[in-house]
């Protein structure tokens, strides 16, 4: 299940990302989620939830941000975006889980420091969102 969430989150992050890249999905990329190694059902609700409330999101992390959002990389902006949901919609996960994740993904796509960013913007949140310590 964990790796299946994570391949979830891998999925909705690149979905995001063409998206906003190019302001298209293609169809076939969500059709193809191999259902036994990718949550399916959560990556349809991370995916949907951060296209549903992004200005919400982005509003969260606003605060907290060394540099405007014009400026943040595409990635990190979608890993926040995806992190910052996750710690609002389901917060029956762990904080730590959430951060960690945002992490790993941002050691996978992102640029050398950038896990460093993402860490620190998304401990300043976690105050904010009266997430259960």
């Amino acid at each position: 299940m964990k790796q299946n969430r994570r391949k979830a989150r891998i999925r909705a992050l690149q979905a995001l990302y063409s998206l906003k890249i190019v302001n298209n999905i293609n169809n076939n990329f969500i059709f193809k989620l191999n259902k036994s190694i990718v949550d399916v059902t959560y990556f349809y609700k991370l995916y949907l939830g951060v296209l549903t409330n992004y200005n919400q999101l982005d509003n969260i992390m606003l605060p907290y941000l060394s540099r405007s959002i014009s400026k943040l990389d595409h990635i990190e902006h979608i890993i926040l975006r995806i992190a910052i949901f996750e710690l609002i919609y389901h917060s029956y996960i762990p904080y730590k889980v959430v951060i960690n994740e945002a992490i790993e993904l941002t050691k996978i796509f992102g640029t050398n420091s950038s896990y460093k960013f993402i860490n620190g913007v998304l401990d300043k949140i976690i105050n904010q969102v009266n997430v259960k310590k």
